[in-house]
């Protein structure tokens, strides 16, 4: 499902609509400076972090500031930026934040779909969480080649970042949880590029908590989406 382009007095609407969980521009800014003065201050400054965006906005999407590192020693782009954005990103409050074991973040274990190109800096992009709810992820990329919306990958870790509270609207109906879609997992070892990663916010019986794990590129549900970006 691609949302529909907004103008005007829509664009408007679509603003005053924003969901509960989101984080204003400003708001955003802040923390992006904390952000970098933790992760990034051998790359970037305060001075980097570009003005508040006046783009329009479509249907279903929010602002979102995220920091690209670029590559430092022996640990390449993605590496550094998902390791920073996972120490960085908080659970809401009383949620352990916690990982599987096999999702790793090196170049032997994480890596982006072909087409999608690195370009380290701080940038406003527009972010839908909701994109290609019910999609596999490899559905999901074959339909976003015909859009101008691209399938998020560390940007949904920058997105927790942000908007702390985002996670506790995962009910998996209206508010789908979140793929990784445009990064493929080697969780099996050898030549196996068959996973995507994930989040999950799951309270039951049995323990609670913000997760992060992986499953099959080919799986689908109505509880997950594959949330796209524009750059703007």
């Amino acid at each position: 499902m691609n949302p529909k382009i907004t103008t005007g007095s829509e664009a408007s609407q679509v603003k005053a609509n924003l969901p509960e969980w989101y984080e204003s521009p400003e708001a955003q800014i802040e923390k992006m400076k904390q952000f970098i003065k933790k992760y990034s201050k051998d790359a970037f400054s305060a001075r980097d972090i570009p003005p508040p965006p006046t783009a329009d906005l479509r249907d279903g999407e929010v602002y979102l500031l995220i920091c690209y590192l670029p590559k430092k020693g022996r640990k390449g782009e993605l590496e550094r930026t998902m390791t920073a954005y996972f120490d960085a990103m908080e659970p809401p409050e009383g949620y352990p934040k916690t990982k599987w074991d096999e999702a790793k973040f090196d170049a032997r274990h994480l890596k982006q779909v072909d087409g999608y190109e690195w370009q380290p800096g701080i940038r406003w992009v527009t972010f839908n969480p909701d994109t290609y709810q019910g999609r596999s992820p490899n559905r999901a990329l074959e339909a976003s080649r015909d859009s101008e919306c691209a399938l998020a990958g560390v940007e949904v870790l920058a997105a927790v970042y942000q908007f702390r509270q985002w996670p506790k609207s995962w009910d998996g109906v209206k508010s789908p949880r979140p793929r990784l879609a445009s990064l493929r997992a080697n969780v099996l070892g050898g030549t196996d590029w068959s996973s995507v990663l994930s989040l999950n916010l799951w309270d039951d019986g049995h323990g609670h908590g913000l997760h992060l794990s992986a499953d099959n590129v080919d799986s689908s549900s109505d509880v997950w989406a594959c949330p796209g970006f524009r750059e703007i």
